[in-house]
């Protein structure tokens, strides 16, 4: 899991996904009990911290 605090961040993380062939997912409140942003082979991008 990526947890980004900024613009750069995201894009450096799916450069890195691209670059290893992993898919993108993307959590953004944090409040999924369920959990549906967990996916197996990808990169995982918490958004919850950016923008503060």
């Amino acid at each position: 899991m990526l947890r980004a605090t900024s613009e750069d961040d995201v894009v450096a993380g799916v450069r890195l996904a691209r670059e290893r062939g992993w898919q993108v997912a993307v959590r953004s409140g944090g409040h999924s009990w369920a959990q549906w942003s967990i996916r197996g082979d990808a990169l995982v991008i918490d958004l919850a911290a950016c923008g503060r």
